[in-house]
């Protein structure tokens, strides 16, 4: 070899030393698994090896580039390592202590703190509190599996404690100037807590345990006497944070042995078996404005983290319905309704189940306890009312910020996915507005709904003798999940309308009936006649028959697949008349009905309407009658011997009814869940309403009861 051939030789060495290293490329993981399993322990091992696999997949073995090794770049990657090292650990696992699957998770892994190197994954919202859940929770179960290399361990240990104390500051805005929603907004606080909890055991400073502490203990008193979480400011809970707060309390509870997390998991056992129907389907109208959504069922995992911790059967119970409908997602079955773009079984879902594989390691699965499938009842959680009565289900509720008080719902349990033969999924009191010359910094053409969303309406309810109702009155504000940039109550141009709504729904057997009303106070309204004020009935799905049975200016009676739905216009001043709507998008049905008055409108202008929503194979009688400020609707029991007669007060003064008692018959009243004083022999049963509020009768006769005699021995009397 001459001396410049080895000189050249020596550069070209140098060359290729300065060129970044490919990555050694690692083969995929097979994904075939065969049917998805319908069977809770199965199911859950199913989806943890099928999703480890799919997701792992998707990791960049052969990028040097942290940003595009991984996936997402934000937590759901964490999730996937999470999951992988659920498939690694067990036995049972296809994958167990595969060495593809091993690499690759590790890849994932060794990555994600490059992206960050300061740990900071705070994005604004909550990616640093779902951060440290997800990697401190990856980086503990893979560290307990033993087969971690002592310098990435190290590496590991030293990105959890970068991520855990920069969350930590993200939480509290610094040591010395805590955030309003430290103990505010449960959602990013409890995966802060359980994320915390890990941190701590991967790294053994025992600040991380004493803040997670501190962190589930600012919710104790959050827990509704029904099991259901408040999640944002002591608002009323929602399904699927409800399902974050079971984890991370299951997952703080399992590494600390905390009894304060084990007493919290017990409280909250009767949320989930109230709520959900037989055929799965959980019922809904507490949804606020943007999360209102089909999909509403049950991760099993939760169901089963709290009956292992707990032996609650019936939480099992909830968890083996769960299954049937999350199965037919896993494998990607299409709902009848929905063409493209169906809810996805992500890796975020997957970690439920591996965090309650975790707790069957040290805790027995009870048996499954049956629930009823006939039931009516209020739920102080949901300050409203939820109800099944076999295939029919309803929820009513008051949650504040929402638009929609009332869902029902006819549910087929062949359905796939979603078991909803059809439903009115919403009503909905609002004003349609052009803010264009009310507030100058909207842009031109700025348009809004009002609706539902007062922080703070006035609630109140009955429940007796198979009847339970709720009863609000608030302000149409503009909503705060929309465009609204404030909370209710701090100001604004475009923060009220001159309208108020009162709403009064009950749940009676297999019916749900409505009596509301709408007020203005000012006179109003763009001249050109844009804006609108209106009552809407929103149907699901799309694609259900629609057979219009009956319609007169006052009443409108329709069939909407197997449900029946009855609107009566009984009193208004203002023009308000009955309209129909096309511009909802599937997987809704587009068609709508609504009750409108178009602008100008006057104050004083009202409506007052009765909806009844019930199976078209529903028995029993229902009638309503237009009373002075009010309204009262007679429910017949078959057979006729007994009835409940419901009133309402549908204005914001008092306001007196009387009710005759029929010859022979004895009555019941119940006003604000308790029973009045009984009615003297010969008078009428009274019932005195302040502002919003209800009153129930209950008649028992040896002879045959109508609702028209009912409806017409019901009277007004005094009032302000």
């Amino acid at each position: 070899m001459t001396w410049l051939t080895y000189v050249a030789l020596c550069l070209s060495l140098l060359a290729l030393a300065a060129l970044p290293l490919a990555a050694e490329p690692i083969p995929k993981l097979p994904t075939d698994f065969g049917p998805c399993p319908r069977l809770v322990e199965p199911f859950m091992r199913h989806v943890i090896q099928l999703r480890a696999a799919e997701g792992l997949n998707r990791v960049n073995t052969e990028e040097t580039d942290p940003a595009k090794i991984v996936i997402y770049g934000n937590a759901e990657d964490a999730n996937v390592a999470w999951i992988g090292a659920a498939a690694y650990q067990y036995p049972w696992s296809r994958f167990h202590k595969n060495e593809v699957l091993r690499q690759r998770a590790f890849a994932m892994m060794d990555a994600l703190p490059k992206i960050k190197p300061d740990g900071n994954w705070d994005d604004g919202g909550l990616g640093a509190q779902f951060m440290l859940q997800s990697y401190a929770w990856a980086a503990l179960s893979w560290l307990e599996t033993g087969d971690v290399d002592a310098a990435r361990a190290q590496a590991w240990r030293e990105a959890v404690v970068k991520i855990a104390d920069h969350t930590m500051i993200s939480q509290h805005f610094g040591p010395y100037q805590p955030s309003a929603l430290a103990g505010q907004y449960a959602n990013p606080e409890m995966y802060y807590l359980s994320g915390l909890a890990a941190a701590w055991k991967v790294t053994g400073d025992e600040k991380y345990k004493q803040e997670a502490a501190l962190s589930i203990r600012r919710y104790g008193d959050w827990l509704y006497p029904g099991g259901g979480m408040a999640y944002f400011c002591r608002s009323q809970p929602q399904h699927g944070y409800q399902h974050m707060v079971v984890k991370s309390v299951a997952l703080y509870w399992d590494v600390t042995g905390d009894d304060y997390a084990l007493d919290m998991l017990k409280r909250m056992a009767p949320y989930f078996p109230a709520v959900q129907h037989r055929s799965g389907w959980e019922t809904d109208a507490e949804q606020s404005w943007v999360k209102h959504t089909f999909w509403n069922f049950l991760v099993p995992g939760v169901g089963v983290m709290i009956a292992a911790s707990t032996g609650d059967g019936a939480n099992r119970t909830v968890a083996d319905r769960a299954v049937l409908l999350q199965a037919d997602n896993v494998e990607n079955r299409v709902p009848t309704f929905s063409d493209t773009g169906w809810h996805w079984y992500n890796y975020h879902l997957t970690t439920f189940d591996a965090a309650a594989l975790r707790l069957l390691e040290r805790n027995t699965l009870p048996e499954p306890t049956p629930l009823p499938d006939r039931r009516v009842m209020v739920d102080g959680s949901f300050r409203g009312v939820r109800s099944h009565w076999d295939d029919f289900t309803a929820a009513v509720g008051t949650r504040q910020m929402n638009d929609s008080l009332a869902g029902a719902y006819l549910c087929d349990p062949r359905e796939p996915l979603a078991p909803l033969g059809a439903a009115v999924d919403g009503v909905y009191l609002e004003v349609m507005r052009d803010f264009r010359e009310a507030a100058e910094n909207q842009p031109a053409g700025y348009r809004t709904r009002f609706a539902c969303v007062d922080w703070d309406p006035t609630v109140t309810f009955t429940e007796a003798q198979g009847l339970a109702a709720v009863s609000c009155v608030s302000r149409l504000c503009v909503p705060y999940w929309g465009d609204m940039p404030f909370l209710g109550g701090e100001g604004g141009a475009n923060q009220y309308a001159d309208w108020d709504q009162v709403q009064h729904w009950a749940v009676w057997r297999d019916h749900l009936i409505g009596l509301t009303a709408l007020h203005c106070h000012a006179d109003g309204g763009a001249v050109e006649g844009q804006d609108v004020a209106r009552m809407r009935w929103r149907l699901s799905p799309q694609e259900r028959p629609l057979d219009q049975a009956e319609r007169t200016d006052r009443y409108w009676a329709f069939n909407y697949g197997d449900l029946a739905v009855t609107l009566e216009r009984l009193e208004e001043q203002g023009g308000f008349y009955f309209a129909e709507g096309q511009d909802e998008p599937a997987p809704r049905a587009s068609w709508y009905p609504t009750l409108e008055r178009g602008a100008p409108w006057q104050a004083g202008d009202y409506a007052y309407v009765a909806t009844i929503i019930r199976p078209a194979t529903a028995e029993g009688e229902v009638q309503v009658k237009a009373l002075t400020h009010g309204a009262a609707a007679a429910l017949v029991e078959p057979g006729g011997r007994k009835a409940l007669v419901w009133v309402v007060n549908l204005s914001r003064h008092f306001q007196q009814q009387l009710l005759a008692i029929p010859a022979g018959a004895t009555v019941r009243t119940y006003m604000r869940q308790v029973e009045m004083p009984r009615v003297p022999l010969g008078e009428s049963a009274t019932a005195g309403l302040l502002g919003g509020q209800e009153a129930l009768w209950v008649v028992e006769s040896p002879n045959p009861l109508t609702a028209e005699a009912l409806l017409a021995a019901v009277s007004s009397g005094v009032g302000r």
